[in-house]
């Protein structure tokens, strides 16, 4: 009997420090890189474009990196404005140079994240304007391998380790937010994503080959030291207000397989006690800029505008806030943080910064640390460029989210905290808020939330009017 007593005593606390080393202030973290919204422009100087077109994508590096046409400037000026182009993206010494300083960032990363745009803004044009005299599918199978050009690029600086990529609403091959189900570009980009995906099971593999050529979603166990979480990846292009088919028809087929297949992949995932990222590109909630650019009254003639359609994809996810650890997200070129409020805490969502200066703002990509048993998001750093063309550019740390937000990880209950305090922060006086001021468009002066703090504060955890107008109505009232 006291031989059991003690045998008992022994295992509670082999137990106990069991679970105090497995504890997620214990467990070791690993590296990651997030990246979004590279944008690359093959056409920035029109007589290479071409021999690109010609010539495999393995001697694509050799040709961009040759220097430029005399009036190379000039041409590509005349294409902006036939275009009507509001910037310039991502050319490829800014590409190479963004890489080369992730992988300095993050030693050791054990998988990357891409979050869509991979093509330069209005890349129809582009190529209709500088080779009138090519054909539709000449167009996509362009589209097509520049894609597959920046899927190689990541993988060719982040070798052997995952590489996780979705489309964005430029990722297509017949016009920005146009694509079909079972679109040429999908079938043509299958093989460089996938490729991507290493340490994935071969039925895994099968199966993502079929999703993505379907509507360019797929799901998996991630490898490595992640390998107790399922990724969805989900081509939310399909979802857009603005989504059209190749055509120029409204198309919603692609959209109902896209919250089709996310609702039954998190639905398995609940069975099997898996935690899940979501991975897309537009993020569900508020399109800030279009909400806010007439600068109404809110709280009585204003109106939300979204991103997608309506707010089904938040809907869904919302309803699996103990499977979904993160929602990754991009699309806006901004740095944000968003909290899909559930019942029993809800879903912390990053909206990644663009790599593309295209909108004023510095590029940026970011370096992760994640929590592999618990699949936190435990800490992020985002780096910023010095300057838009990756020329001599030097990348600088902007900020760290635990450093400057002071909580101890990315989850939903130290989101609902901050949140809190943001939003109890009116004038955006706290060093959170003027945080969060300061890094939402990396390099943009005045930051473009000073006009509309403390509304954006609301926008944080509210994607629907009732809710953001009793946050925001509530706190304008003198």
């Amino acid at each position: 009997m006291i031989l059991l007593c003690c045998s008992m005593l022994f295992l509670s606390d082999a137990i106990g420090l069991s679970a105090q080393m497995a504890s997620p202030r214990n467990q070791a973290a690993v590296n990651a890189v997030l990246l979004s919204d590279v944008h690359l422009d093959p056409f920035l100087d029109p007589s290479k474009v071409e021999r690109l077109q010609a010539s495999p994508i393995g001697q694509w590096d050799a040709i961009l990196s040759e220097p430029n046409a005399p009036d190379a400037a000039e041409r590509n000026a005349a294409v902006q404005k036939a275009c009507g182009a509001r910037g310039l993206d991502s050319s490829y010494a800014l590409m190479t140079s963004t890489l080369a300083a992730a992988k300095a960032q993050a030693a050791g990363a054990r998988f990357v994240m891409v979050g869509g745009d991979m093509l330069v803004h209005q890349f129809d044009c582009h190529f209709k304007t500088i080779l009138p005299g090519k054909t539709a599918a000449d167009e996509a199978e362009f589209a097509a391998r520049t894609a597959n050009f920046v899927m190689a690029s990541i993988d060719k600086t982040f070798p052997g380790i995952p590489i996780y990529s979705a489309l964005g609403n430029n990722d297509v091959g017949c016009g920005n937010t146009k694509l079909n189900v079972r679109d040429p570009f999908l079938t043509g980009t299958v093989d460089a994503v996938l490729h991507g995906l290493r340490g994935a099971r071969p039925a895994e593999l099968r199966q993502a080959r079929l999703d993505y050529t379907e509507a360019g979603y797929y799901t998996l166990r991630m490898g490595g030291a992640m390998r107790g979480t399922r990724l969805i990846v989900i081509d939310d292009t399909y979802l857009l207000e603005k989504h059209y088919d190749c055509t120029g028809a409204k198309e919603f087929k692609g959209g109902e397989e896209q919250l089709a297949f996310l609702t039954r992949e998190l639905d398995r995932a609940k069975r099997r006690g898996e935690h899940v990222w979501v991975l897309g590109h537009a993020a569900p909630g508020v399109n800030t800029f279009d909400t806010f650019s007439k600068l109404k009254n809110m709280c009585t003639d204003g109106q939300l505008t979204q991103f997608l359609r309506d707010d089904s994809l938040a809907k869904v996810m919302q309803r699996y806030p103990a499977q979904i650890r993160l929602g990754l997200f991009a699309h806006s070129h901004m740095d944000e943080l968003r909290l899909l409020p559930a019942a029993g805490g809800g879903v912390p969502v990053k909206i990644l910064s663009s790599i593309s200066p295209v909108n004023g703002n510095l590029p940026a990509f970011v370096t992760a640390k994640v929590n592999p048993r618990t699949a936190t998001l435990v800490d992020y750093t985002l780096y910023t460029g010095s300057n838009v063309t990756g020329a001599a550019e030097d990348w600088t740390r902007a900020y760290r989210f635990g450093e400057s937000f002071h909580e101890p990880d990315f989850s939903a209950r130290s989101l609902a905290e901050l949140v809190g305090r943001l939003q109890a922060d009116p004038a955006a006086e706290s060093p959170e808020s003027q945080a969060l001021v300061k890094f939402y468009g990396p390099g943009i002066t005045p930051s473009p939330l000073e006009t509309i703090w403390p509304a954006f504060a609301c926008l944080v955890n509210h994607y629907d009017e009732a809710g953001f107008k009793a946050c925001f109505c509530k706190a304008e009232k003198p």
